[in-house]
């Protein structure tokens, strides 16, 4: 099938471009024209990375490309410094730009979306991925008919080289380097933690599945068991062999921080997908990747 996939320069989109291009589909990356392609460097061959500088330049490479499928993973956390206009702009904008541009394609266009678990009242990158999502609802609820939205409400992955702004990578890279200390809050709250291969795999599963969907449907990404960060980051600390002191309860929990996330994963296990790695076996692999990096 074609598929476009925004964000495909980022950790999440460049490995889902791979798996996907493995299993015999044209994958197509536009990327803005500031964008780096180092770590996407071994998809030349594989992939049709496009750079655009302007939504005119967007939307010829989206129409010369003519996606089945577009999968949206370009998102802005907000941990650089990025004011709240510039998460709306790359959260919500961006994508109703794309969500427009499939719309008016004039043929049908699956709208496959990354959405995050947590609650928007969290803070303003939670609360833009929310705005985004009702966007998607009253587009693929219009009147073309054109457009299905599949929202995957991702939880907590993580995985080898990934970001280590992100809680896993932070934690795993603090300890690696054996650190004197790392501060922390208690680490009671119970989190969903899904290894990097699972959630690449749920993707694929959906594009397998493509046809099976109506025009909006909400799809949950997770082990469906929750356990403590506290337990995460021991098990981290532990397998790591760190001597790092680990500092629980000299940070404060965010406001709104809720006490548990977890999936449903109904949907996907419904299409045969079940999580293959346990915790032991996703930090092994992440801990050996990044030890071998330092």
């Amino acid at each position: 099938m074609n598929i476009l996939i925004s964000g495909g320069s980022g950790y999440l989109g460049g490995n889902l471009a791979r798996l996907l291009a493995s299993e015999g589909h044209r994958v197509c990356l536009p990327l803005r024209s500031q964008s780096s392609t180092v770590k996407i460097s071994d998809l030349k061959d594989s992939c049709a990375i496009e750079k655009y500088s302007s939504q005119l330049d967007l939307k010829k490479i989206i129409l010369n490309a003519r996606p089945e499928i577009l999968i949206h993973m370009a998102t802005s956390y907000g941990r650089s410094g990025e004011s709240d206009v510039d998460i709306v702009k790359a959260n919500v904008l961006f994508g109703i730009s794309l969500l427009e541009i499939a719309e008016n394609l004039g043929y049908p266009v699956k709208f496959i979306n990354t959405d995050t678990c947590l609650e928007a009242n969290l803070n303003s990158y939670a609360l833009s991925k929310s705005q985004f999502v009702d966007w998607g609802r009253l587009l693929s609820n219009g009147d073309s008919n054109n457009l299905t939205f599949i929202n995957v409400k991702l939880q907590q992955f993580y995985g080898p080289s990934d970001d280590k702004t992100k809680l896993p990578g932070h934690i795993v890279h603090s300890c690696l380097a054996n650190s004197k200390s790392l501060e922390l809050t208690e680490g009671t709250q119970l989190r969903d933690f899904i290894y990097v291969d699972d959630v690449l795999s749920a993707y694929s599963i959906l594009v397998d599945n493509i046809e099976n969907f109506e025009q909006f449907t909400d799809v949950e990404l997770g082990t469906g068991r929750s356990i403590t960060i506290r337990e995460f980051v021991e098990s981290v600390h532990s397998m790591s062999e760190s001597s790092i002191k680990l500092l629980f309860g000299a940070l404060p929990f965010r406001k709104n921080e809720p006490e548990e996330c977890v999936a449903d994963p109904a949907v996907l296990t419904s299409l045969g997908w079940e999580p293959k790695f346990s915790l032991a076996e996703g930090l092994r692999q992440v801990i050996e990747v990044e030890r071998s990096c330092l």
